[in-house]
């Protein structure tokens, strides 16, 4: 299996690039709007209404604006000269040499090429400054705190193919699964999976010129976000999406068990901490870890299931009338 590259090597990759300084410069105006984006990537369903789905489009046209694609992205353009009389296209074709519009071929799969290897890069960059933009390195606890998302097993993900993305895409997956159910009988059980590939493929070989092209860049841009979001965990750094703090709260308990127990050592407090949250459907989500309080061996939980539950509620109802995504956190010492 393949094996996930060493976190430092990750950090110190991060640090470094060859982008140019005005495109650093670019890029650095557009932090802070990446770092609200960010904020509204609770699920896939909702980025693609709202957070980073609608700042990137905004983003590249004004980067591709600014920094035509034949330039190397470690060089910057002239300055322009704000005195100068724009020259005005001799003819049409002159006016398409302008715009950019007169590429051939060959020159139209280069800048394909070009825009998508620099989009890819771009993303990860801003991946990698949104923590410092909020502070996160600067917490002290941040080497213990980033193994609530840092895995060393974790294969990189897939590209997947132009086909499969197309089968799944909200356009065009009902017309897939329509001829399948045509054609599913046909076929044994073991073979169905093949055959929806199949028709998948030669779907999308039917669209237009224009389509599968879509298709393409859609599928590229999908799996660069899913590299960058894989860049991220493998560093450690916290997620504003579901899924990522769904990850990290299945790791809370490992986590914060030694430093409680260290805690203890040097202070010699037993110690209760309970963590809580809102849940979207309103119900309580609650967990609670314990350093040195232990009755029969057991600790408060295991002791006293329904007085734990009844002093976990009295904890956070008074929190009810909050944000439904409330988080807080109580220690109790004693």
């Amino acid at each position: 299996m393949t094996k996930r590259k060493n976190p430092a090597d990750l950090k110190k990759r991060g640090n470094t690039t060859d982008l140019s300084a005005g495109r650093l410069k670019f890029l650095q105006t557009r932090l802070p709007q990446y770092v609200e984006a960010s904020k509204k990537n609770k699920s896939k369903s909702e980025r693609r209404k709202s957070g980073t789905n609608v700042f990137w489009p905004t983003l590249f046209h004004d980067y591709w604006q600014e920094f035509p694609w034949k330039l190397p992205i470690g060089e910057d353009p002239e300055p322009r000269d704000k005195d100068a009389v724009e020259e005005v296209p001799a003819d049409a074709e002159a006016a398409f040499e302008a715009l950019g519009l007169n590429l051939s071929p060959e020159e139209e799969d280069k800048k394909a090429a070009v825009m998508q290897e620099t989009s890819a890069k771009i993303k990860r960059w801003f991946s990698r400054q949104r923590p410092s933009a909020m502070g996160i390195h600067a917490n002290p606890y941040f080497e213990h705190l980033a193994r609530l998302r840092r895995h060393q097993d974790e294969a990189p993900p897939k590209r997947l193919a132009d086909f499969q993305f197309y089968m799944r895409h909200r356009d065009y997956k009902d017309a897939v699964e329509e001829k399948f159910s045509r054609l599913a009988d046909s076929v044994d059980k073991a073979h169905r999976l093949a055959l929806r590939c199949r028709i998948a493929k030669e779907m999308l070989e039917s669209e237009p010129q224009d389509v599968q092209e879509m298709i393409k860049t859609k599928c590229d841009d999908a799996h660069a976000e899913d590299m960058a979001t894989y860049e991220e965990s493998g560093e450690g750094l916290p997620s504003f999406s579901t899924e990522g703090q769904e990850e990290a709260r299945e790791n809370f308990t490992a986590i914060v068990t030694p430093l409680l127990a260290g805690l203890r050592e040097y202070t010699g407090y037993d110690i209760n901490l309970f963590a809580g949250r809102v849940k979207d459907d309103g119900s309580f989500d609650i967990t609670s870890v314990n350093a040195g309080t232990k009755v029969g061996g057991g600790d408060w939980a295991a002791w006293d299931p329904e007085e734990y539950k009844t002093v976990s509620k009295a904890l956070i109802s008074q929190q009810l009338g909050q944000a439904r995504n409330l988080r807080f956190l109580l220690i109790q010492c004693h």
